[in-house]
């Protein structure tokens, strides 16, 4: 029985040079150095992104390729309106 999701494996690589060019834009974080072994995969990896990653708000580093997590607020749109109004997807 299928629960509508597709199961897809994504491999993730790290360029740690790349990233610490990055990294000396903002003083208060660490490079990262040879000796840092530890990774996270799913749900763990989405956490720990979301939690403990420097967060660059004014998008000085942001180019194409990079890995970016997005949070939603819930919508403020009384649901008895949205079901009045069709939304396109």
């Amino acid at each position: 029985m299928s629960n509508g999701f597709r199961h897809t494996t994504i491999q993730y690589s790290l360029n740690a040079s790349a990233l610490n060019e990055d990294i000396k834009t903002f003083p208060q974080v660490h490079a990262i150095t040879s000796d840092m072994k530890l990774t996270h995969k799913g749900v763990s990896r989405l956490v720990m992104i979301d939690r403990y990653s420097f967060k660059d708000t004014e998008k000085k580093t942001l180019k194409a390729g990079d890995f970016v997590v997005l949070t939603v607020k819930r919508s403020e749109i009384p649901s008895s309106w949205a079901r009045l109004h069709r939304f396109d997807r």
